[in-house]
C-alpha cells in the first residue's frame, strides 16, 4: 500500500499534465477532502441532534410525570420487614 501510494505520487509529480494539480491528486489527498467534509457535515447536525435529544428527554420526563410514581412490588415486605420469608 505505502509502495502504491508512493508511486501515485511519482506519477502525478512526473506527468505533464498531471504536475501542476499533484498536490491536490491521488488517494491520500482524496482521503484528506472527504474526511474533512465528513466532519463538516457531522458539525452541521450536531444540534438538530442535541435539539432532538432534549425534546425527546422533554417529552419522555412530562410522560413519566402523568404516569405519576412507581407503585411498589412488593409492600408485605414493607408491612412485616423482621419476618423471614426464607421457610416458606
Amino acid at each position: 500500500m505505502i509502495a502504491a501510494r508512493r508511486r501515485e505520487r511519482e506519477y502525478f509529480a512526473t506527468t505533464p499534465e498531471c504536475r501542476h494539480l499533484a498536490s491536490r491528486m491521488g488517494c491520500e489527498y482524496l482521503g484528506e477532502v472527504l474526511s474533512k467534509h465528513l466532519e463538516n457535515v457531522i458539525r452541521s447536525k450536531i444540534p438538530s441532534l442535541l435539539a432532538l435529544i432534549n425534546n425527546t428527554i422533554v417529552e419522555l420526563e412530562s410522560e413519566l410525570s402523568r404516569l405519576g410514581k412507581p407503585i411498589a412490588v412488593d409492600t408485605g415486605l414493607f408491612l412485616f420487614p423482621s419476618t423471614s420469608w426464607e421457610h416458606i
